[in-house]
């Protein structure tokens, strides 16, 4: 993936263009929401694309693409050193770059059980646990909602100093809301 972004990066320089940097993602976000007991929410998503940040005499523009077809980063990068272009007289407050050495970072872990690899049957185990837990700590529920998210995939940053920045994040989420009435009084996570 670096070759192919230093490709777009290397196009956008001899363009004019004075910095480039480059990110791609591809990450797949789970997510489940239960709502007083019933799930509302059970989707799996993934999201994949390249964005490109590029500086031409001070001025900025972004730009990204989801193709990622040769012909399509193109056009996206160029896009977006068209943008500056056209922004530079225009802007008053310009952006710097200052050089910096490159570096060069490899931020993988391996899982030994990574939860997207449990059966969706476990993760609504632990939302059944978290419901169970509040209504045996709290009276007078009115309404609870207990979510459990999760996305991991991978990303790499590049850009014109030559920097390679890989890391594949893994972040799960879980909560819950509960709303209930404490001597006559509705009480909500937001009041």
């Amino acid at each position: 993936m670096f070759d192919i972004l230093q490709k777009m990066i290397k196009k956008a320089e001899s363009s004019g263009a004075d910095f480039v940097d480059a990110r791609y993602d591809s990450l797949i976000i789970n997510e489940i929401i239960k709502e007083n007991g019933n799930i509302t929410r059970f989707k799996t998503s993934k999201r994949s694309g390249i964005g490109f940040n590029v500086y031409y005499h001070g001025a900025t523009a972004y730009a990204f693409s989801a193709d990622l077809t040769p012909d399509a980063l193109e056009s996206s990068i160029m896009s977006a050193l068209k943008l500056a272009k056209v922004n530079a007289p225009l802007t008053q407050i310009k952006s710097e770059i200052d050089p910096q050495d490159p570096i060069k970072v490899n931020l993988s872990y391996d899982l030994k059980e990574p939860s997207w690899l449990a059966e969706p049957k476990e993760k609504l185990d632990l939302l059944a646990r978290m419901e169970s837990s509040a209504k045996e700590n709290a009276q007078d529920i009115t309404s609870l909602v207990a979510r459990y998210g999760e996305f991991g995939g991978e990303k790499y940053f590049t850009n014109s100093e030559g920097t390679e920045i890989y890391w594949n994040p893994y972040v799960i989420s879980i909560g819950c809301d509960i709303s209930l009435k404490h001597n006559g009084k509705l009480l909500t996570p937001m009041g």
